[in-house]
């Protein structure tokens, strides 16, 4: 049982921005609630829907293969198997040059040359899976 309860308080802790956004929800009204889910059910898929607008993000800003950034997400990578069967080098090799270059040109207020936009987009990628 304390080891539920661990794993439990665990969860909150890390979905306590979750769960507070949904309670925000539902007491501004936006929320649609539905008798076969639980408080649990909505964190969740707050948390998913958070990291699937990460996800667009970087494919509209960057150009790179949402299917790439998804898989590699799900596999629960850590820095020791981040590139096993070549995924992160795909992913990196489809940061597309126009939408990254339009993306840190804005953000930096001038042009960059391709090789400093491509090492900022790879820092960028490499972030969102160790933070």
């Amino acid at each position: 049982m304390r080891s539920f309860i661990n794993l439990l308080q665990c969860f909150l802790k890390k979905n306590k921005k979750y769960a507070n956004i949904f309670l925000h929800d539902i007491q501004s009204g936006d929320a649609k609630l539905s008798k076969d889910m639980t408080f649990r059910d909505y964190i969740v898929m707050y948390a998913k829907n958070k990291e699937m607008s990460q996800i667009k993000k970087f494919v509209k800003y960057l150009g790179v293969e949402e299917g790439l950034l998804v898989e590699i997400k799900k596999s629960k990578v850590t820095e020791s198997n981040l590139d096993e069967f070549g995924r992160y080098d795909a992913l990196k090799k489809s940061i597309a040059n126009e939408p990254a270059t339009e993306y840190y040109t804005k953000l930096e207020g001038k042009k960059l040359p391709p090789f400093v936009v491509r090492n900022n987009a790879e820092k960028i990628i490499e972030r969102l899976y160790f933070i």
